[in-house]
């Protein structure tokens, strides 16, 4: 009883301690209404907030829209004035220098209320090429710019030619000068190009002078935002606290009664199957529990005192049990179990009883067995010795061959790699042999025109000749230069004869050593490729060659471990010799303890 008792404590102790991990039941339920309900007023608080921000929003937005509308306004009225002054221009009314002019001082010093209440909205135009054409401030001017940063690293200028060459202008954001203030200051203006100068105007405004404009705006929706918030915390508290409050009451209702059934299921955990299961009234469903769990204690108890009815006969020895008490659904494996491990012991002690007999009669032909192994080992072990050392004497010739034909291997491909460089001075000079040959073509030309120019020279010379003749005395001198200079051309085309020759032997000898680099180059070729396939070839037997060594190898330790092995089987099979004897005499010291026991009859098959 002790014992059965210890284990279903042991099973139901676990079970506690799982529960332990968790929360209580009433904890939980506090815990979950507590959360559903702060879940609603954060959601309602959430949305409240998404709503004031979004005003929050729509004021800005607002507010930097009309003002970006105020200073496209501003550029489109300055670039309306401009527009009319040309127009006198064109019409003849003024020059072109006074119309440029009161241009010019028409930016320079129009001025406006640019939102902040100071009234020093100013103008500034640029050139296409970055060119700063007026400003305000005259030390700007005739400035170029084209290429100049802001602390943020942005072209500014570029920009604003880049928004004004846009079809209705555009916006562009930058850091700039602030009058009358050091450093540099957020700026968002607009550009517009006056076409007839090719000006690009700007005005804009300062992002501080903005904020100033809406701040007290939005410092008033900032108040009504937090005293929204502090609204909905302090009702989401309340109703939070309410909530708390009814969960503990519903949770007391159905916490209580689980807590004296779940105390009881303790004991019951604890190994106590006597106490009474404590009873309830007005709840439906914790009556049926209460009085699930009176029938599962009386169930217990009936099958716990049937085990230890039955387990007592098993420790004395007597495997012929009876069990009477019913095992319901999950409980009947128990009963099942029970009866056979009666059935298997009771089987298995008979055979244990039969081998017994069988083998003491056995002892005495393993310890024969035993003395014929241990010498057959004793022989095995020295042949395994003598096949180890031929198979180490092979492994060392494999192994030389192996290094030899890595040897061949690294010397075939040095020879590879000369015969590729040979190859490639071979390709070499024949470049240098189709380069003179192109020059040699070049010369002949150019001899070819030398000998034009002497056939020229010759006839000028001869009607040079002529025109002496015809001057008498007076062209005498004039007759023995062209006389000397018809020889000179006589002998430049005989010169040119003979260089054309020697030119085309030149040539000559050129296509014949290319023909016979052409044939070296083939024959290098042809070595190049037996002299690939031969580093493949040695290649692969290295290959082999090492491929066989670790074989050889592998099959060396293999036998030193075969020879070990039978080693070992001769000093076993001597000791199973004297351990049969022994064998033999336990096996009769058990056979009679064995038939102590009372075991249930059973058939010769089994």
């Amino acid at each position: 009883m002790d014992f059965f008792e210890s284990g279903f404590a042991k099973m139901f102790n676990k079970n506690s301690s799982v529960k332990k991990k968790f929360t209580s039941l009433k904890q939980q339920m506090i815990t979950v209404i507590s959360l559903l309900i702060l879940l609603a007023v954060l959601v309602q608080s959430v949305f409240t907030y998404i709503s004031l921000s979004s005003a929050y929003n729509d004021v800005v937005s607002k507010t930097r829209q009309s003002l970006d509308t105020k200073i496209e306004d501003k550029v489109k009225s300055i670039i309306n004035v401009l527009q009319i002054e040309y127009d006198r221009y064109t019409s003849g009314k003024i020059s072109e220098k006074e119309v440029r002019t009161e241009s010019e001082a028409i930016v320079r010093d129009a001025r406006y209320d640019s939102g902040a209440g100071n009234g020093k909205g100013y103008f500034w135009a640029d050139e296409a090429d970055g060119k700063c054409a007026i400003h305000s401030n005259p030390s700007y001017e005739g400035k170029m710019r084209y290429n100049e940063k802001d602390k943020e690293g942005n072209f500014y200028i570029q920009n604003l030619i880049a928004a004004g060459n846009q079809p209705n202008g555009g916006f562009t954001n930058f850091w700039f000068t602030k009058p009358g203030k050091s450093g540099t200051y957020q700026k968002r203006a607009y550009t517009a190009k006056f076409e007839p100068y090719g000006w690009y105007i700007s005005t804009g405004n300062y992002t501080d002078d903005m904020e100033n404009l809406i701040k007290p705006e939005l410092q008033t929706i900032e108040g009504k935002k937090r005293t929204a918030i502090l609204i909905m915390a302090a009702c989401g508290l309340g109703v939070l606290l309410l909530g708390i409050y009814a969960g503990r009451k519903m949770a007391q209702r159905i916490a209580n009664p689980l807590g004296k059934v779940t105390k009881r299921l303790n004991m019951l955990a604890n190994g106590d199957l006597t106490s009474p299961v404590p009873q309830f009234n007005g709840q439906k469903e914790i009556q049926m529990l209460s009085q699930a769990a009176k029938t599962t204690i009386k169930v217990l108890k009936g099958i716990v005192l049937d085990i230890q009815t039955n387990t007592e006969k098993i420790g004395q020895g007597n495997f012929q049990i009876q069990l009477n008490h019913d095992y319901p659904g999950d409980m009947l494996p128990i009963r099942q179990s029970l009866q056979q491990i009666a059935t298997s012991m009771s089987k298995t002690i008979n055979r244990i009883q039969t081998s017994f007999h069988q083998v003491a009669g056995s002892a005495d032909q393993v310890s024969s067995g035993a003395q014929e192994l241990s010498q057959a080992t004793t022989e095995q072990a020295s042949t395994v010795q003598q096949l180890s050392a031929t198979i180490e004497e092979v492994s060392k010739h494999v192994k030389n061959n192996a290094d030899n034909a890595e040897h061949a291997n690294t010397l075939s491909s040095n020879m590879e790699k000369e015969i590729e460089n040979s190859n490639s001075q071979m390709n070499q000079m024949m470049e240098a042999i189709t380069a003179i040959n192109d020059s040699s073509n070049q010369i002949g030309k150019i001899i070819k025109t030398i000998e034009e120019i002497a056939f020229q020279t010759n006839i000028l010379a001869l009607n040079a000749a002529i025109e002496a003749a015809h001057a008498g005395s007076a062209g005498k001198g004039f007759a023995v230069v062209a006389d000397e200079v018809r020889v000179l051309a006589n002998k430049s085309a005989e010169a040119a004869k003979e260089t054309t020759v020697m030119i085309q032997n030149s040539v000559a000898a050129v296509q014949q050593g290319e023909k016979v680099a052409d044939s070296a180059a083939d024959s290098l070729w042809a070595v190049v490729d037996d002299a690939q396939a031969v580093a493949k070839m040695i290649e692969k037997i290295s290959d082999s060659s090492r491929e066989q060594a670790i074989s050889i190898s592998q099959i060396n330790t293999g036998v030193s471990q075969i020879s070990e092995v039978v080693q070992t089987n001769s000093a076993t099979a001597e000791e199973s010799a004297a351990v049969s004897e022994e064998l033999s005499k336990q096996s009769q010291l058990l056979l009679e303890l064995m038939n102590k026991f009372q075991c249930e009859k059973t058939s010769a098959k089994e």
